[in-house]
């Protein structure tokens, strides 16, 4: 069993609505879960304990957050339901959409932290990879885009980060695994393991890196 590259559950919590969850079973607890959803699907109101981060991949969707509603865009904006915040969505865009969720345990939860997030203006590395950011105090969603020859080198932080990739391939690097990374791929670096990344298609890819506690916009978080 990898110990960076952890593999899937699947499972069908809702009509419609069918996942692969990933349960990294850190000090957080924390888990990453990559949803399809019909036309019509329902995410039933509900609330938790944990943080909730999602985002809608492929398609629309509309989501209801603390009594507040909005359309979600593929890679363009995110929501935050904090501790015990009511929460709920539907697919009625009428195409099968894909979304992602990510969820932990944090202390010190303001309940008054912004439900809908939009990311922060984009920056491009020599390299020729673009990120922008989905900023909250407790984590940090970077989302990339790696062209072809995109490349970020072989590094390590001091806090855990997780990454997806969400659209084509590229391979990535944790420790001494390496894998192939396609749509759907999670990967799990702890604190102080290298990890690196790089994009030999043709074809541009897209990932997510998470980031617990915010590593780049820590001025932005408080």
């Amino acid at each position: 069993m990898s110990r960076f590259f952890p593999e899937p559950s699947h499972l069908e919590l809702h009509p419609g609505v069918t996942s692969k969850l990933f349960d990294i079973r850190d000090e957080k607890d924390t888990k990453i879960m990559i949803s399809t959803l019909e036309p019509g699907a329902v995410v039933p109101r509900h609330s938790h304990n944990e943080i909730q981060f999602g985002m809608v991949l492929e398609g629309s969707m509309e989501v209801e957050v603390g009594g507040h509603r909005r359309i979600l865009e593929a890679r363009k904006n995110g929501y935050v339901a904090t501790s015990n915040v009511e929460h709920s969505a539907i697919n009625k865009s009428g195409q099968v959409i894909k979304t992602v969720d990510f969820k932990i345990d944090c202390n010190d939860v303001d309940e008054q932290f912004l439900s809908i997030l939009e990311l922060t203006p984009s920056k491009t590395l020599k390299s020729g990879i673009e990120f922008k950011f989905f900023v909250t105090p407790w984590f940090e969603i970077m989302l990339s885009t790696i062209p072809k020859g995109g490349l970020m080198p072989s590094h390590k932080h001091e806090n855990i980060q997780f990454g997806i990739a969400v659209d084509g391939s590229y391979q990535m690097r944790v420790g001494e695994e390496e894998r192939d990374f396609e749509f759907g791929d999670v990967y799990y670096s702890p604190e102080h393991t290298r990890h690196s990344g790089f994009n030999p298609h043709d074809k541009t890819a897209f990932s997510l890196n998470i980031f617990v506690p915010p590593r780049y916009n820590k001025h932005q978080s408080k």
